[in-house]
């Protein structure tokens, strides 16, 4: 016969004691999470809800920055509310600037977008799986910039719609553009990569490139990719300070440079440099198609008289040491090339040779440049300059390098010395 212990008092107790710690932590992590998903920290509204239900981790968009007294909508307060750093973007949150204010919304390693003044910005409630894993937002009025991550270059998770147009944003640096009173004044313009626009009016579609833009026309449709102007790409402009480059991104550029070898082996720093506020660059160590490692440089310049480049610094080379400078260069397939290009071998800010290379191809071609150095000067630096000398054109493309090395200079002949004549001998007395 089985004799059950009786169940004290104090044992119950600690049960129940038990049980209400842990709903209450169950209580405080639901409050954190829930609160994580709201840009105002409000409760969650029935449509955020039931997009829980779709997807229990929701990308999030933090308010990164902002100047003057941008507003968000509380669905709590009905009624809209001062912004604050750090706070997430939410489904189903509206945000809008006056006319002194700005606000800057990051994904963190995904994209980078900048509201302008006078705008108005909602990020919409996604309806189906596959809408849960973009980023869908919708501009009301007004004008958003943005970069995203140039990994994403095949995927659309992205979509900027305005009331006339929605685009698909794929690794690009863009422009959207709307005006809620005249559906005609939508506008995407693109810097580089590509953007799909599609017509809410007319539903037809366009592809928008590097430098390009489309608009709504008087009978509904999306005007054709045309080439954006000079007035136009200043007013774009701007949207290439959202690309950003991590430090993490930098550490690997940097690796990667080692493994190009040659020359790269002496470089311990590179980046690129432009002409503030009419041009910009950006290089990239990548995988060539046969697995080696070579550097493509890109550059955006405008207008005449402007420049861009990469410099990668240097240490423990003397030009005395080196007969020439040689490489292999190429076109990048798709893009445009430069009709100006000057490669600098610098010691301490002073050129001591610089290079002037023109019509590049399709294909790898090699080329050698002469040092003709007769006394010793240490480089510290070596520079690629692309430079605009057309007026009135935009020139935007890229080139790409590979097997840049320094040639050094032929060992000299080591010199004999001549053998010591016998002495003659003495005359006979």
């Amino acid at each position: 016969m089985r004799i059950e212990k009786p169940t004290t008092d104090s044992s119950v107790s600690r049960k129940i004691a038990g049980l209400i710690i842990l709903l209450i932590l169950a209580g405080v992590f639901a409050g954190l999470y829930y609160t994580s998903q709201k840009g105002t920290g409000s409760a969650m509204t029935r449509a955020q809800a039931e997009a829980m239900k779709i997807a229990p981790e929701i990308p999030a968009l933090e308010i990164a920055n902002f100047v003057g007294k941008p507003e968000i909508y509380s669905e709590e307060e009905k009624t809209w509310v001062p912004l604050r750093r750090g706070v997430l973007f939410a489904w189903g949150e509206k945000l809008r600037t006056n006319s002194e204010s700005e606000i800057d919304i990051r994904a963190a390693d995904q994209v980078v977008m900048r509201l302008k003044p006078n705008s108005e910005l909602e990020r919409k409630i996604p309806s189906s799986k596959e809408e849960v894993n973009q980023y869908q937002i919708h501009l009301v009025r007004g004008v958003i910039l943005g970069a995203t991550e140039r990994k994403a270059e095949t995927e659309k998770w992205l979509q900027v719609s305005t009331p006339a147009v929605v685009a698909s944003i794929r690794g690009t640096v863009f422009v959207v553009r709307a005006d809620e009173a005249d559906a005609n004044k939508s506008w995407v313009g693109v810097l580089r990569g590509n953007v799909e626009v599609t017509g809410k009016i007319k539903s037809d579609m366009v592809v928008v490139g590097d430098l390009q833009r489309t608009q709504i026309q008087e009978d509904g449709t999306l005007s054709a990719p045309i080439r954006v102007s000079s007035a136009e790409w200043n007013s774009m402009k701007e949207a290439y300070e959202l690309v950003e480059k991590s430090a993490a991104d930098e550490a690997a550029q940097l690796d990667l440079s080692y493994e190009a070898g040659g020359f790269f082996s002496n470089v311990f720093d590179h980046g690129t440099f432009f002409t503030p506020k009419v041009g910009y660059a950006w290089r990239s160590f990548i995988k060539n198609d046969d697995g080696k490692i070579v550097l493509e440089v890109e550059y955006d310049v405008f207008p005449r008289g402007s420049f861009v480049g990469m410099y990668t610094k240097v240490r423990d080379i003397n030009i005395e040491d080196y007969e020439a400078l040689q490489l292999k260069v190429k076109r990048v397939p798709g893009t445009g090339h430069p009709d100006a290009f000057r490669i600098e071998v610098k010691s301490k800010g002073q050129t001591l040779r610089a290079f002037t290379p023109k019509f590049f191809k399709n294909e790898w071609q090699t080329m050698r440049f002469p040092l003709r150095a007769d006394k010793a000067a240490p480089i510290s630096e070596v520079t690629f300059v692309f430079s605009h000398e057309q007026a009135g054109e935009h020139t935007r493309g890229a080139l790409r390098f590979a097997d840049v090395e320094l040639i050094p200079k032929p060992a000299e002949p080591a010199k004999t010395e001549a053998a010591p004549s016998s002495p003659s001998p003495a005359p006979a007395e």
